[in-house]
């Protein structure tokens, strides 16, 4: 499995859309410099512009998932590379982990390089701030994670059902819009609130939902952003994204694993 992972590995560093994946991710996390005071970077604070960001990171993730994913696992299937991985000796199991393994690695060191790297260093050259507190920034962000990495599970098997790279970042965006759709349709019309059941709902809440408070701190009026989740939300979303992550992981392989390659 080693020396696919490390074919594989050589595919994606030489392909030009890993490129451009990673330079469209970096392009849209520069936005939220603009957002903060008419672009006044005297103001700029990590907790300031982690806020602001947060949109930008679900379009961050999307990136990651409808282009990276599905290129790891579906860009093969055109050249016939992984039948001739199957025909070659390697095991369908070997083939598939190969694949899904390589794919966790590069969208999520992906994600958290381009998320997390400039809330770091703006923190280094600017401070935290005092409009969030840093361990309500680590929960969503953990979360947001775990989000993500349930969602790129769901992506690897749609992408091995439709057996095409560009069909399945099409369709599965598609797809992905439905249950947003409906959760705030249900939202707006019953006021139920549907939480962990669609990932993609999910994701975009904790992206978009952030409440704000005035407190005094040392003299000084502060409005503080609230980001922080409640410790059933946070339970939850381990629960579902463990459970549905794998059920989808194993799903795939069941799929590839009936799969004729000849």
């Amino acid at each position: 499995m080693i020396n696919l992972i490390k074919s594989i590995n050589y595919q994606i560093k030489n392909n030009n859309l890993t490129y451009i994946i990673f330079i469209l991710a970096i392009a849209v996390m520069f936005i939220p410099f603009f957002n903060i005071n008419g672009g006044d970077f005297s103001a700029l604070t990590a907790g300031k512009y982690y806020v602001q960001a947060l949109t930008p990171m679900s379009f961050v993730f999307l990136i990651f998932n409808f282009l990276m994913i599905t290129q790891v696992c579906g860009f093969d299937f055109n050249d016939k590379t992984i039948n001739y991985e199957v025909m070659s000796g390697h095991s369908k199991k070997e083939v598939y982990f190969a694949r899904v393994i390589t794919s966790y690695v590069w969208a999520l060191t992906g994600m958290i390089l381009v998320t997390l790297v400039p809330v770091f260093l703006i923190s280094l050259f600017f401070g935290w701030g005092k409009e969030l507190l840093f361990q309500e920034f680590v929960q969503r962000y953990v979360v947001y994670l775990l989000q993500a990495a349930r969602l790129f599970a769901f992506e690897i098997l749609f992408t091995f059902a439709v057996n095409n790279q560009i069909a399945a970042a099409i369709v599965s965006y598609v797809i992905s819009e439905i249950p947003i759709i409906i959760g705030l349709m249900l939202e707006e019309m019953l006021g139920i609130k549907l939480e962990h059941i669609f990932a993609f709902l999910d994701i975009m809440n904790l992206t978009e939902q952030v409440n704000t408070k005035t407190i005094v701190l040392d003299g000084e009026e502060i409005n503080r952003f609230i980001v922080g989740l409640s410790p059933e939300y946070i339970l939850w979303t381990v629960i579902s994204s463990v459970v549905m992550g794998t059920i989808y992981i194993i799903a795939g392989y069941v799929i590839f694993k009936k799969r004729d390659m000849k």
